[in-house]
């Protein structure tokens, strides 16, 4: 709060026991602060309440001339009455304004032509000031947000910087009997916070494609509440990286990214503060270029980047990317879709034989193939996982494709070298069910307890539909249930117990569960994940008394 000095004015009298006056200090109307506001105008008053026998009085105060200067000050209407009516009786002398920093002081006279007194009650306006923040002034950084707290007071009134001296028809002084503070400052109103960053890793370009990038908010200002402490500090960082991938929300300022593909981008961030405002979008003055780093010469061999695993968990599978990968699961049967790559500090390396080896879980080699890149640096190769009539089992586990390309030595232009990568990937029904617990034996009319494990060996979860059917002595279909089961990736999770009644019409003997995983039921062309769990138990019949 600014404060000031007393102004001293001449007080010679003594009191008389039946006068009374009030003072009071009002605001004028209500000014939004937006942050520094060079050349804002406001007005202020300074009103008299429950007035006796005033002939004169004058007015001074101080004001904190740094910030404010006092563009006009006018007496107001009630000094114009007499005895309640309209009358050229008051004077007013034309006072002074000092704009001086860096104490300003106004300083304002009146007193009755007449020499008749004033007697009123009710609030009425002694004076009138119209201030301005003068332009050339220039906001310092004090607070959690620029211009505040400091700013905001522009002049504080109290007992010691406001005197106002008011006589009676024979000279007397009338004391002030009552005085409220005022304080003048600008209502602040709830600001949205300002977005900016820097990318801080690495320091200086070149950046690449696949090397992570380090940006920095924190020189991000905060909004304001509108109200002391004023700060609404950041809790939202969003950022749009322009390419493709989903807005990303951060609660602290820095954070990384890495771009997949080469291009040209410019960040977008909005950042979002507690009182629920957002700033503006924020962009570098200049997009940055992201390259494809000089490598030399690579070859990468990888799978396809979708295929059939289920469709109520749509997820991009892995490919295998990069040297000596794992690529996802691939089923007996399946089509597999091998992709080369050539390339030469980032660039296609075009029309070269590319030799592909596969080999199966028995490093057996499977098939030997050339595929010629294209004008992308791309080669491709398909085939199928074999099916064997004996049953796809011996089939299962790690399969290998081998790649090499040759290409001409940078150091030694009259040799050559051989480039190579490996792709791994696992051949298995995907989805499978292991120990059926059926329990028994059980009585017509029992209630069977039914459970198992159903395993998921993608590396993305699945959605399986398991089936349960339950046959008797005779194999007539006695029991049915379904149910839907979400298997995280990699994993096997615990079902059951699964209850199904036996109606007492079921044969008895040997009994028979059947235990099915589909991707969806048949009528909607659902398929098999496996081949079906079947286990056996007994069925006996219900011991009754005799009838009588």
């Amino acid at each position: 709060m600014l404060s000031g000095t007393l102004m001293v004015l001449p007080i010679a009298h003594v009191r008389a026991a039946n006068e009374n006056v009030n003072v009071i200090v009002r605001p004028g109307p209500a000014v939004s602060y937006n942050g520094p506001q060079n050349g804002l105008i406001f007005t202020e008053y300074i009103n008299i309440t429950g007035v006796y026998q005033l002939l004169t009085y004058s007015v001074g105060f101080y004001f904190n001339s740094t910030v404010l200067q006092v563009n006009s000050v006018s007496t107001g209407a009630a000094v114009y009455l007499h005895q309640g009516v309209p009358s050229a009786s008051w004077s007013d002398f034309a006072g002074s304004i000092d704009n001086t920093a860096p104490t300003g002081t106004v300083y304002y006279y009146t007193y009755s032509n007449l020499g008749a007194a004033y007697n009123k009650s009710g609030n009425f306006n002694l004076m009138t000031v119209e201030f301005e923040v003068k332009p050339a002034y220039t906001s310092t950084y004090t607070g959690t947000y620029p211009g505040t707290p400091v700013d905001m007071v522009l002049m504080s009134m109290t007992d010691q910087n406001i005197l106002l001296y008011l006589a009676d028809a024979n000279g007397d002084p009338i004391p002030v009997q009552s005085f409220d503070h005022g304080t003048f400052l600008l209502n602040a109103v709830p600001l949205p916070p300002t977005a900016t960053y820097t990318i801080t890793s690495p320091a200086t370009p070149p950046y690449y494609v696949g090397i992570p990038m380090t940006f920095d908010a924190s020189g991000s200002l905060p909004g304001s509440t509108g109200a002391a402490p004023f700060d609404s500090p950041i809790v939202d960082y969003a950022w749009n990286w322009g390419d493709g991938s989903p807005i990303e929300h951060d609660a602290t300022a820095i954070t990384t990214h890495t771009y997949t593909l080469p291009g040209s981008y410019n960040p977008i961030l909005v950042t979002t503060a507690l009182n629920g405002l957002s700033s503006p979008p924020f962009q570098l003055p200049v997009a940055f270029s992201v390259l494809v780093k000089p490598t030399g010469c690579i070859v990468d061999a990888y799978t396809q980047n979708w295929r059939y695993i289920d469709p109520l968990v749509l997820q991009p599978v892995a490919q295998g990317k990069a040297y000596g990968q794992l690529a996802e699961l691939f089923r007996p049967g399946d089509l597999v879709h091998i992709y080369v790559v050539t390339s030469y500090n980032g660039d296609p390396v075009q029309n070269q034989p590319v030799t592909i080896e596969v080999f199966d879980n028995q490093h057996i080699i499977v098939l030997t193939s050339v595929a010629v890149t294209n004008s992308l640096g791309l080669g491709e190769l398909d085939f199928r996982i074999p099916w064997p009539c004996t049953g796809p089992e011996p089939e299962f586990g790690l399969w290998e494709v081998f790649v090499t390309w040759e290409i001409g030595n940078n150091t030694n232009p009259h040799n050559s070298i051989t480039q190579n990568d490996t792709l791994f990937f696992n051949v298995g029904w995907g989805v499978w069910s292991s120990g059926l617990d059926v329990g028994g034996p059980y009585f017509v009319g029992d209630t069977m307890s039914i459970k198992y494990t159903l395993h998921n060996d993608y590396m993305v979860p699945v959605t399986v539909l398991n089936t349960i059917t339950v046959y008797d002595d005779l194999m007539v279909p006695v029991g049915y249930t379904t149910e839907w089961v979400s298997i995280p990736a990699s994993t096997a999770v615990n079902v059951g117990p699964l209850s199904i009644t036996l109606p007492k019409w079921t044969f008895v003997g040997q009994g028979t569960v059947k235990a099915d995983e589909l991707t969806t039921f048949p009528s909607l062309l659902g398929i098999a994940w496996g081949p079906e769990q079947v286990a056996t138990f007994g069925i006996s019949h219900t011991t009754n008394p005799q009838d009588p």
